[in-house]
């Protein structure tokens, strides 16, 4: 873990060290998840052959913006299962996305917003608007297309 957090070593190293190490090493506690998602989001290369080191990363980790780049950049590349598989991992509200008969609001952030748009590119939401929530704040209602 020592190797990850040093200065010396480019994201390409990291990523290769990642991909010798245990799974169960990188996400056995929040500071550790957040360093590895950290590296894995700014590094180009995506090839995660562990289907479970990606979800538990999204549990472990507490950095919001980070689960949601990451996120967003696996729902990109999975069917509609896995999508509500990633979406349960986000928790929360992201959770109840995944529930077609509901709609529900995500503060207007720009990666809730980067994360909405991978939804609707992926076909998965018809789109999502503009609202205001609870104490006049911005959100974004997530809308599921009609059948």
């Amino acid at each position: 873990m020592e190797l990850l957090k040093s200065a010396t070593f480019k994201d390409e190293d990291k990523r290769r060290i990642l991909a010798i190490v245990d799974v169960n090493l990188l996400t056995q506690d929040v500071d550790t998840a957040n360093l590895v998602l950290s590296i894995i989001v700014n590094s180009n290369d995506l090839d995660l052959s562990n289907d479970v080191l990606p979800l538990n990363l999204l549990k472990s980790s507490s950095n919001t913006k980070l689960r949601l780049q990451f996120a967003a950049r696996m729902i990109s590349r999975h069917n509609e299962l896995d999508i509500d598989t990633y979406l349960k991992a986000l928790g929360g509200t992201y959770s109840i996305i995944s529930d077609k008969d509901k709609r529900p609001k995500l503060p207007d952030y720009e990666f809730n917003r980067e994360l909405l748009e991978t939804l609707k590119r992926v076909g998965y939401i018809s789109s999502y608007s503009p609202v205001k929530g609870k104490d006049n704040l911005p959100m974004l209602k997530v809308n599921h297309s009609t059948k």
